[in-house]
């Protein structure tokens, strides 16, 4: 037997072993060290474990103190409570400890008197940590619901799938089959479908939330909202200018514009009246159908200046052409959003515009089903306007929000962008 086979076979023990103690643990700190034996003789992973005691978390009724520390907790299983500030609470008790899970447990369940989110951090802080919370599937899902008001993208009812392994490849036909007449003893030809592969990949996004100190020390619900806001802002307009106008380079996910094939882009009409207007609208419709998009969940995305030209603008006899469909949300019988994320000064800083269209069924975001805090007091950040600001010098706390993500097209041809739009 060669050295490597030893090296590796003693690797594999040690790992084995690693594994089971870290298993045992948490059986152990959750009060279910019965169920440990099957875990191990089952080959679970020690993630598998954690996700197993979490599904359970919000029924158990049971303490999950951290290992070593005392700490009582009952949880509710009828917490009603708005979704978000559970991870409100999580992150003003981190922030508090300063990144210590099992002190963020205690000060979760002492001082904000919110036993579920102590539960989480003392699951976390049996488990060790390294600076940073691993947020559980459920409080992640209920954070990626939260962001759905607060961005165009997810809105539109996109079609959402999970990377649990931070990839994920889909299928989709490049080229169909064809059929035609032949006449009696002729040979049929030959034809065939193509395929092409789409694969999503987890890019990572993070988010600095500066936290004031005076909001952590406070024990309400109006501060835990106040955090879970700023978070969902932060998170929500970095991802959805992505998921618009990024490119796909520089570890961003490619976005709508970039997934548009050149054929379904175009400018439009420099002359703008009633008429033109009218048309290229048409015309970006027309793109879709024509390409035989299923036209499931069609929506647009434009820019504020250009809904309120088409909410303002009047037919021959002075009646308002769009109004009453804008005002229901609608534009030619389909959903719209509005949002400053499409620019309004492309074309080397002029007045150039874009309007999108796109049939959201085959609009795919990929999630990774978790999302990480990590917490400072002395960072440095940058306040959006390029100065650098100092956390302790300004006596806030500053909590690295991640998650991870990716967008594609199932079908290129689903969307289709108007570009140089002048409207005003």
């Amino acid at each position: 037997m060669s050295d490597t086979t030893v090296t590796d076979s003693a690797a594999v023990e040690q790992a084995t072993n690693t594994r089971a103690a870290q298993i045992l643990t948490l059986a152990l700190a959750h009060g279910c060290a019965e169920k440990a034996p099957g875990w191990i003789k089952a080959n679970k992973s020690v993630q598998d474990v954690q996700g197993e005691i979490l599904s359970g978390l919000q029924a158990s009724a049971r303490p999950m103190p951290p290992a070593g520390a005392a700490v009582e907790v009952t949880v509710d299983a009828a917490d009603k409570r708005p979704k978000g500030l559970v991870l409100g609470t999580i992150m003003r008790s981190l922030a508090k400890a300063r990144g210590d899970v099992s002190a963020a447990a205690r000060f979760a369940s002492d001082i904000f008197k919110d036993p579920l989110a102590s539960k989480y951090l003392a699951l976390a802080a049996s488990t060790g940590s390294a600076g940073g919370f691993l947020i559980p599937e459920t409080l992640s899902a209920d954070f990626i619901e939260l962001l759905t008001p607060q961005t165009a993208v997810r809105s539109l009812n996109p079609t959402l799938a999970p990377l649990p392994n931070g990839s994920l490849s889909m299928s989709g036909i490049a080229g169909g089959a064809t059929a035609s007449y032949i006449g009696e003893q002729q040979n049929m030809p030959k034809t065939e479908v193509t395929m092409r592969q789409v694969k999503l990949t987890a890019k990572k996004l993070a988010a600095l939330v500066p936290i004031s100190n005076d909001l952590i020390r406070y024990a309400s619900v109006a501060a835990d909202t106040i955090v879970r806001d700023d978070m969902l802002r932060a998170v929500a307009q970095a991802e959805d200018s992505a998921f618009i106008r990024a490119n796909g380079t520089s570890y961003t996910p490619k976005g709508l514009l970039n997934w548009c094939v050149a054929a379904n882009k175009f400018n439009a009409n420099a002359t703008i009246n009633l008429a033109n207007v009218t048309d290229d609208l048409k015309k970006l419709k027309g793109l879709l159908e024509d390409g035989n998009v299923r036209m499931l969940r069609p929506a647009w995305i434009l820019n504020p200046r250009s809904k309120r030209y088409l909410e303002f603008v009047r037919d021959a006899n002075g009646n308002f052409a769009f109004r009453e469909e804008i005002n229901a949300g609608k534009l030619l019988g389909y959903p719209f959003r509005a949002t400053t994320l499409v620019p309004k000064n492309l074309g080397g800083g002029s007045d150039e515009s874009e309007i999108y269209f796109a049939d959201f069924a085959d609009v795919v975001i990929g999630d990774v089903p978790m999302m990480v805090l990590e917490v400072s007091s002395e960072a440095s950040y940058d306040d959006g306007t390029g100065t650098l600001r100092s956390a302790f010098g300004r006596d806030e706390t500053v909590v690295k929000v991640i998650v991870e993500h990716d967008l594609a097209m199932r079908h290129v041809e689903s969307v289709a962008v108007m570009q140089v739009v002048k409207w005003s």
